[in-house]
């Protein structure tokens, strides 16, 4: 997915135990918890976990030019599968975040905006694996970088 980096706001998954982020699990992210990611060469998917309806999306994606519509959603979720090319298309239409389009997938910027990392950032930082900059800290970095742009 790191193809659309600049285009869509590409996230990775982490590792949990020690917030480690993991480079080759990349997915576009969209509203509603939802996500676009590949399965093959060709082959993406869009997930989301919550189950809406799923047989009446496939059917707008297919009248909408999308190619290869497979729906293997659940009852509690919703996973449908499309050919690469119908890309934008999709992402149109599931509100794929272009904001933040440039940030790196791998970035802390993203992981902050995780729900399971706001739940536990405390046990992160009490491990050692997470560190904001005090008050203090953030001023200097602002003043050095004053310094630097002149």
């Amino acid at each position: 997915m790191n193809r659309y980096i600049g285009k869509y706001r590409v996230c990775c998954e982490w590792d949990r135990r020690n917030l480690e982020p993991i480079k080759e699990d990349t997915y576009v992210q969209c509203s509603g918890n939802g996500q676009i990611y590949r399965v093959s060469d060709n082959l993406l998917a869009y997930y989301k976990p919550k189950r809406g309806n799923s047989e009446q999306f496939s059917k707008k994606l297919i009248e909408c030019g999308v190619r290869s519509v497979d729906n293997r959603s659940s009852d509690g979720d919703m996973l449908i599968y499309f050919a690469e090319d119908s890309l934008d298309i999709v992402a149109n239409m599931v509100n794929a975040s272009i904001t933040g389009a440039d940030i790196k997938p791998w970035s802390v910027k993203n992981l902050r905006k995780l729900e399971w990392f706001k739940k536990k950032k405390q046990f992160y930082i009490d491990l050692g694996y997470y560190k904001e900059l005090s008050e203090e800290e953030k001023e200097i970095l602002r003043q050095r970088l004053a310094r630097n742009i002149k």
